[in-house]
């Protein structure tokens, strides 16, 4: 019901807003903003400002003669109601004179502010966020802050006392902030996740945060700006021989006892982390399940040019919690490790993100280890690998073990990501039991994916539950396929980039496009058909 009120009153807003005259914008926003303010919730009154800012969006960007009245528009909606701003969502938060009207107007109209986040957009007008600092002073309910790629150590003076209640902070991007920012976050004791990602603090300074920040749950960061070789805590040496020399006289002490009981454990310290990031690991550094027990993410990269030993990954058997692999083999494929940690882990994952560089013929069976080793997976993303064109496809393809009654892949798939070389009997392979699939997004080499694809698909499944489908590639689909998705699942919302369909030399017809757009207005679909940009956020 409340989708519903908001709808309505946007579109009431909007049919309005369109007919004024220029001149009288200025005081129908700020009656509009008033009578909002008095009559309506908070929540109400955010739902509707996003619901306007989204739809005006792709109108601004294509309709030359509204830039000036929606630049009118929008900063003046700004009330006392809003909550959240976010400035990297949409296209028209990257026009400078609305970023600039909304910066300069928010901590006056705007404080409520719970989640305020903020990007490239301002890289290149320094001085415009110089005084960063006091506006967050404005916000004492601030809970949520991205200042990503632009912040410097002036903007993160005193947080702790400025935003009181802040639990997410992302500085991610912001080479300016370093080791010695870390003294103004230690301080933040309700923080839950921090996203440090290309930023220069070090492993010995994440550490600290770390320790001094009891809630925190969830930490994104990069080996490479954590001292290359330094993983994150202490040296790689120092902690780890700590580690192993603790779990090795525990093991001989007590070998039918758990880990979690061992007195030992006491002696070191536990995180409440949740992800865990390591590059080209040893075998004793996967015992990171002493430090961080609730640990549901680990990421670990490899380039094997680079490693002189072999892995043994039983040690990741111990993560109770794990559920997200994010794998990445980034100079070659190693068949045998691949298969090695999903056997150690793959039963219990339900996310699972592998990025290869390697050639389709090489890969192609770790879909039938993936499909044997990881039977309870929602998500997969599996990236980067390329044709080899001394093979010939279906033979490559032959080698995916055949469907059966006794052999369904991937009957828990509700999202697939493939990134890679993309042929018709692998995608009909993977999607043939994934009845459950909901998002499906296509990306690297998709030039070999047509029509035929699709039928043999729904020949098995009839992608009931289908909800998006997004190209981002040449295909050699036309709208055949789009036209029988859009008659047959009955819960698609959004379907693109149709700009890479097959419709003449040259790419797809744009009058295909407009018609498509023509039927889903006459048929009242709440359906999205993007050509080349989304016109609304999914969520």
């Amino acid at each position: 019901m409340l989708n519903i009120t908001t709808t309505h009153v946007a579109d009431k807003v909007l049919n309005k807003f369109h007919v004024l005259e220029d001149e009288a914008i200025s005081s129908w926003t700020a009656d509009l903003r008033q009578v909002f303010a008095s009559h309506l919730e908070s929540g109400t009154y955010q739902d509707i400002f996003k619901e306007v800012i989204v739809r005006l969006d792709s109108e601004f960007t294509d309709n030359v003669a509204m830039k000036s009245r929606i630049r009118e528009l929008i900063p003046g909606l700004l009330g006392p109601q809003v909550t959240s701003l976010d400035f990297s969502c949409i296209r028209t938060f990257l026009d400078k004179v609305i970023t600039k009207t909304v910066y300069t107007n928010m901590d006056k109209c705007c404080p409520k502010l719970e989640r305020l986040y903020m990007g490239k957009s301002f890289f290149f007008c320094p001085e415009l966020v110089s005084d960063m600092n006091s506006k967050l002073s404005c916000f004492p309910r601030l809970m949520s802050l991205k200042i990503e790629y632009i912040a410097i150590p002036e903007m993160l003076e005193n947080i702790s006392k400025i935003c009181p209640k802040l639990m997410e902070l992302s500085l991610k991007g912001s080479s300016k902030i370093g080791d010695e920012t870390t003294e103004n976050l230690l301080a933040c004791s309700n923080l839950l996740i921090l996203d440090i990602q290309g930023t220069g603090i070090s492993g010995s300074g994440c550490l600290k945060i770390i320790e001094a920040c009891p809630r925190l749950e969830w930490i994104e960061h990069c080996p490479f700006n954590c001292d290359s070789d330094l993983q994150i805590f202490k040296s790689r040496k120092e902690m780890f021989d700590m580690i192993k020399k603790v779990y090795i006289e525990s093991k001989n002490n007590n070998e039918g006892e758990e880990l979690s009981e061992i007195p030992q454990m006491k002696s070191i310290t536990q995180f409440k982390i949740k992800n865990f990031w390591l590059f080209n690991p040893k075998s004793e550094e996967l015992i990171v399940s002493l430090l961080c027990p609730r640990l549901e993410k680990i990421r670990l990269d490899f380039v094997f040019q680079d490693m002189s030993y072999s892995l043994d990954a039983s040690p990741l058997s111990s993560f109770k919690y794990l559920d997200t692999l994010d794998l990445n083999f980034y100079d070659s494929h190693n068949a045998d490790m691949f298969t090695h940690i999903l056997n150690v882990c793959g039963f219990q994952l339900t996310n699972l993100i592998f990025n290869v560089c390697s050639d389709y013929n090489t890969v192609v069976d770790c879909h039938n280890i993936i499909a044997r080793t990881c039977p309870n997976l929602t998500s997969l993303s599996f990236i980067g690998d390329y044709e080899n064109p001394s093979h010939i496809d279906r033979e490559i393809d032959s080698l995916l073990i055949a469907h059966s009654p006794e052999y369904q892949p991937h009957t828990k798939l509700r999202n697939l990501t493939l990134g890679g070389y993309c042929t018709n009997g692998r995608f009909s392979w993977m999607l043939a039991s994934a009845r459950n699939i909901q998002n499906i997004k296509l990306d690297g080499n998709l030039e070999k994916l047509g029509d035929a694809g699709w039928t043999d698909v729904m020949a098995d499944n009839s992608l009931q539950q289908l909800e998006t489908v997004w190209f981002n590639t040449s295909t050699a689909m036309t709208m055949t396929t789009v036209n029988r998705l859009v008659e047959q699942c009955p819960r698609l919302r959004r379907l693109g980039r149709l700009v890479h369909l097959v419709g003449h030399e040259g790419g797809a017809r744009r009058g295909d496009y407009t018609d498509l757009v023509d039927r889903a207005k006459m048929g009242n679909w709440d359906m999205d058909f993007v050509w080349v940009t989304p016109a609304k956020k999914i969520t």
